[in-house]
């Protein structure tokens, strides 16, 4: 295009798109036209050999960097996940799953953590970490279709009220009424997948998930 052509291009539709969107066209005629005027002030001159050599040069020098920016959606992680519930018996409690990314509760369920024999206590009151999730198959493991267990960090550690030392104390989707001394949530499938990736985002985002247990008598 042509100088002329380009600045009067500009000018028109600058006045068009100024009275399109409710404003004045002649104020937008104005600019159209300034910015065709700068337009062929930068690029209609040629630029000389040793320009275009050093401008090839430049971009051979920089490296192609890519940037996108994403914002974090509070809906699909979390950072601290609390298990309150209640003693039914000696042995067993039940209660709600909940989490959340702050203070903020992004998920809750119902969930439950021991049986109706001593070889599995509920989960005692404390503070721990979820470290690591796994998808799993296992019956014991798995319920409504869908397996997993959240791992929890300090493990082994000893439990006073069961007078004996724990082990692999998970969270995992309750196959019946109790665990052996996991926490169980007792969900849907579609609750159950999100709650396993709920975790597993969080983790894949080097997130810390804190675990709070409080049991009520």
């Amino acid at each position: 295009m042509n100088p002329a052509l380009m600045i009067a291009s500009t000018t028109v539709m600058g006045g068009v798109v100024a009275w399109a969107t409710g404003g004045d066209f002649l104020q937008g005629a104005m600019q159209g036209m300034t910015i065709g005027l700068f337009n062929h002030a930068m690029h209609d001159d040629p630029p000389s050999i040793s320009t275009q050599q050093e401008d090839q040069n430049l971009q051979n020098m920089l490296p192609e960097v890519v940037v996108t920016a994403k914002r974090i959606s509070v809906g699909t992680l979390i950072t601290k996940i609390v298990y309150a519930g209640t003693l039914v018996n000696k042995y067993r409690s039940q209660g709600t799953h909940t989490m959340y990314y702050g203070d903020k509760q992004v998920f809750s369920c119902n969930a439950v953590s021991g049986a109706s024999n001593c070889k599995s206590y509920t989960i005692p009151d404390g503070d721990w970490y979820v470290v690591s999730i796994s998808n799993r198959s296992e019956p014991r493991f798995t319920s409504n279709g869908v397996g997993f267990t959240a791992n929890i960090d300090p493990d082994p550690f000893y439990d006073s009220h069961a007078g004996r030392n724990r082990q692999y104390i998970r969270i995992h989707p309750a196959r019946s009424n109790g665990t052996n001394g996991c926490i169980g949530l007792r969900a849907n499938k579609a609750q159950l997948i999100r709650a396993r990736d709920l975790i597993r985002n969080s983790l894949n985002k080097k997130l810390t998930i804190k675990l709070h247990v409080q049991i009520g008598g």
